[in-house]
């Protein structure tokens, strides 16, 4: 007598396998989102202590946040928050909207606007 699997006991594993993936997929990209969102509002928090402590040092609120000219992605070469960040600016994962110099793209797909009246760096809703 040999012994051994049988197609249905490969099929049967195959279909387990199948739909352990499809139940983990879903939640290993929410997972992938709210780290990018985390770490979102930790550069945020950032860029809103850098705009007070300029107004600390300057008695003014800034009227950008950086040189990078609009429609720019962030990059080694090009800093985003230059002026307000402590740790010199971000190089990656940022984009400059084309309309507005205070229009900036997260990258966890959120956009947020700085008011150089207010001093507030808002994410906007749509």
């Amino acid at each position: 007598m040999k012994k051994g699997i049988t197609l249905t006991e490969i099929i049967a594993i195959v279909v387990v396998i199948l739909l352990l993936t499809a139940f983990s997929l879903p939640r290993y990209f929410r997972l992938k989102q709210e780290g990018k969102e985390i770490a979102e509002s930790g550069v945020v928090g950032g860029i809103r202590a850098g705009i007070y402590s300029y107004v600390a040092q300057n008695q003014t609120w800034p009227t950008q946040l950086d040189s990078a000219p609009t429609g720019s992605k962030a990059s080694h070469d090009n800093r985003f928050f230059t002026m307000v960040y402590p740790q010199g600016g971000i190089d990656k994962g940022w984009t400059k909207d084309p309309r507005s110099e205070n229009l900036y793209h997260s990258p966890a797909d959120n956009m947020y606007e700085y008011n150089p009246v207010t001093g507030e760096f808002l994410k906007l809703n749509f």
